[in-house]
């Protein structure tokens, strides 16, 4: 029996894109180009698969995309295995 369960609808998913770039993090770099021009608000971010909170407890920005294609971290991800930063990105 499940409890709790919630039902989600979509008023429309028509002309949704969803794309992935990966990256490799060298703990140095904190600028990264995206293949699609996009916002801060449409990316989801995992770096060695761990989700990436896009702000830290105290409410500041861990990264930003800037110029519609520039994703900026706050802080230079770490050292990780090839492709290891995957950027989830949907419009």
């Amino acid at each position: 029996t499940r409890t709790g369960a919630q039902e989600i609808t979509f008023a429309s998913a028509a002309g949704t894109t969803v794309s992935k770039d990966q990256f490799t993090g060298n703990n140095s770099t904190t600028a990264f180009t995206l293949s699609t021009s996009t916002s801060t608000d449409n990316i989801n971010i995992f770096i060695s698969g761990v989700y990436q909170n896009s702000k830290n407890s105290g409410g500041t920005p861990n990264y930003a995309v800037t110029s519609g294609t520039t994703l900026t971290f706050t802080a230079a991800p770490p050292t990780t295995a090839a492709n290891g930063i995957e950027v989830v990105i949907t419009q």
